[in-house]
């Protein structure tokens, strides 16, 4: 590890003047031994933060994830910061925040010493520190300000377990994400101190800013889009809409930061506000209100659902009062038994990232059960036993193409490990299926859902199907005999979205948009008639 933190120094002072290296070293002597190293030209700030950062190694199980300095810039500026506020970056890293900040100040004439006198930073990590002060002595040099760094309030801390009295008016940064089931190590004190944010850290960084902020305050963090969508964090969601009167939320997508491949979002939320949801998404924005976000039995998530899709959820009800399900049978071998028996195909469980037809699924991808009862070493429960031996319906929760299908299973057939088996408690089982390849469906799941994970409690907030059965049973029917045969059906699944539309009175303005988005996200690649 120290051949690792000589190399970054290395970097650093290799990229600077003698007349830089000079500045510095008045506040850190003990770098004198790297004079053998110093270039003959300063590079840029930011170009040094780059390289930087993308030298210092990305540690995922500590969940390290350097930001890029546009994005921390967007955020700074939106924040409208003054200079005589009180700022802290809870996990500064090498500081990305507080450069930004400082071109804010510089760029604003704002007094430099009052404001560095009320900026507060704190990081865990002691070698991110050691990398952050010689940095911020390279701004400080290459922007000719005259400060003491040794004043700067900068703590190498766990926010998470500090025990702070002062509140702030700006909280801002990019928190770690790191899911507290791969945690050791203080799991059980976090969990105990963090009763809505204790699935991941980042939603702990925000429940602590949450009571450390000052009533006018605001906070900014990037965290994972996960937080719109899990089920785990709506009890989170609903304290936020009801407790804060200005929400905003910014996509910013995947593959922003180095060696990460999560989705992200900008969230930020203040004390005072008219109730108003901001989204921004490639550069559009659309509104709506806490209101339209909270029903009675789930919180909907963080995003630009369209005033008369929350409308019908809250006037039809929901699907979880109509529908029977399970989770997929759980077996010891399901994969060694078809990887010997069906090598020409399987179980869905190994097909799953394959993308499938929505309605039927070809024999084979399926497993007979009694094939697998023969084999023994099996668990299977006698409620698993009982839906394997009914017709019903399942669909892919797991999908590289992010894209839902339901898919009919026909008696005696085992459904996959992991994806949930589920049919109507009285209706008709054809009806539903072609209701839930509607693009209505495809649409509102994409909100309720942005992931490429969409599970049973997503397909529970549905809104309930009351009326038009016959023609919908029908139309599946006749979709399933014609896929049967090799044979094309787009021209019914358009004459069952159309009846989707109409038994839920859908505008034309609103169908045009949910047309729109799918084709624009590849969910469908198709038009209604």
């Amino acid at each position: 590890m120290k051949g690792k933190l000589n190399h970054n120094y290395n970097i650093f002072f290799s990229n600077i003047s003698k007349k830089a290296f000079s500045y510095i070293t008045v506040k850190f002597p003990s770098y004198n031994r790297y004079s053998h190293i110093v270039g003959d030209r300063d590079i840029p700030f930011y170009d040094m933060y780059r390289l930087m950062s993308t030298s210092i190694e990305s540690i995922r199980d500590k969940g390290r994830y350097f930001t890029p300095d546009k994005i921390a810039e967007n955020i700074v500026n939106d924040l409208d910061i003054r200079e005589s506020q009180n700022i802290l970056e809870p996990s500064c890293g090498i500081g990305i925040f507080f450069y930004k900040i400082m071109d804010y100040a510089i760029e604003n004439n704002y007094d430099i010493n009052l404001f560095l006198n009320n900026i507060y930073l704190i990081e865990i990590d002691e070698y991110l520190i050691n990398i952050l002060k010689l940095l911020i002595l390279y701004y400080f040099y290459k922007n000719n300000i005259d400060f003491d760094i040794d004043t700067i309030k900068i703590l190498n801390d766990d926010y998470l377990l500090m025990n702070v009295d002062k509140k702030y008016d700006i909280i801002l940064g990019n928190p770690p994400y790191i899911d507290t089931k791969f945690m050791n190590n203080k799991k059980g004190q976090y969990r105990v101190l963090y009763k809505f944010g204790k699935r991941n850290l980042f939603s702990m960084f925000i429940e602590q800013s949450i009571h450390l902020l000052s009533n006018d305050g605001k906070i900014s963090f990037i965290i994972s889009e996960s937080f719109n969508y899990l089920k785990s964090y709506e009890k989170f969601r609903k304290l936020i809409l009801l407790n804060f009167g200005s929400i905003k939320i910014e996509h910013i997508g995947k593959n922003k930061f180095r060696n990460a491949n999560i989705g992200g979002i900008i969230i930020t939320i203040s004390k005072p506000g008219n109730g108003h949801i901001i989204f921004k998404e490639n550069n559009i924005i659309s509104k709506t209100t806490s209101e339209n976000l909270i029903f009675d039995n789930f919180i909907l998530p963080f995003s630009d659902i369209d005033p008369e899709i929350t409308s019908i959820l809250k006037m039809n009800g929901t699907l979880d009062n109509h529908i029977e399900y399970l989770v997929g049978i759980q077996t010891n071998n399901v994969k060694e038994f078809v990887t010997k028996q069906y090598s020409n195909g399987s179980v869905p469980y190994i097909k799953r990232l394959k993308r499938r037809e929505p309605y039927w699924q070809t024999f084979n991808y399926w497993l007979k059960i009694c094939e697998l009862m023969d084999v023994g070493n099996v668990s299977i429960g006698k409620k698993h036993l009982k839906y394997a031996n009914e017709e019903g319906i399942v669909f892919n929760n797991i999908d590289n193409d992010s894209i839902f299908n339901a898919v009919l299973k026909p008696k005696g057939y085992l459904f996959d490990i992991v994806v949930p088996f589920l049919k109507p408690i009285n209706g008709d089982i054809y009806s539903l299926l072609a209701y839930l390849n509607s693009h209505f469906i495809q649409y509102i799941l994409l909100k309720l859902n942005g992931t490429p994970h969409t599970n049973i409690g997503d397909i529970l907030k549905l809104p309930y199907l009351n009326n038009g059965y016959d023609k919908l049973s029908l139309m599946a029917k006749n979709i399933i005999e014609l896929k049967t045969k090799g044979m094309e059906t787009e021209n019914i699944e358009s004459l069952v979205n159309n009846e989707v539309y109409k038994i839920f009175n859908i505008s034309k303005i609103l169908i045009v948009k949910i047309e729109n988005e799918l084709r624009k996200k590849n969910i469908i690649i198709d038009k209604v008639i």
